[in-house]
């Protein structure tokens, strides 16, 4: 079985919820990760409940930036937390794979952090797959919106 996973910095759930929807229900999506949804942590079992997801999991209380859902079981299990970037086993086309999903600090410095835990994480050869958002730009010109940062 294939999982399809979506990553999303939706920057705001409330709006996105009805697009979101459309688009679990379209492709029948197993793993869901959502990045600053500017809604408390709290309010994760109401949202897994109104997209039809089970399981979900914040990458930090009480104030997690990401928020990961899946709808069996087997589809995700939990690894590792921190505060940028949270780990865990999926199956993508029947292979055991390490799936990271991030949310990098706009600091550079902080993001010095984040490979250390990316690093720790993935210790052997297996299938990696890395998906997020690492708030790393090349230019200021690549900026659009949010606050300032390096």
């Amino acid at each position: 079985m294939l999982n399809k996973i979506i990553y999303w910095n939706v920057r705001g759930i409330r709006k996105a919820r009805k697009y979101l929807k459309k688009i679990l229900n379209r492709f029948d999506v197993s793993i869901l990760a959502i990045a600053e949804a500017f809604l408390p942590v709290t309010k994760m079992e109401l949202m897994a409940a109104s997209l039809q997801f089970m399981h979900f999991v914040t990458n930090e209380d009480p104030n997690g930036k990401l928020w990961i859902f899946w709808k069996e079981e087997g589809d995700f299990e939990v690894i590792s937390k921190g505060p940028q970037a949270l780990a865990g086993w999926a199956s993508i086309s029947g292979q055991k794979t390490l799936v990271s999903f991030v949310y990098g600090k706009c600091n550079y410095i902080a993001r010095r952090e984040l490979w250390a835990y990316l690093s720790s994480v993935h210790r052997n050869n297996e299938p990696w797959m890395i998906l997020g958002d690492f708030n790393s730009l090349r230019t200021s010109a690549e900026k659009c919106g949010g606050g300032g940062g390096g």
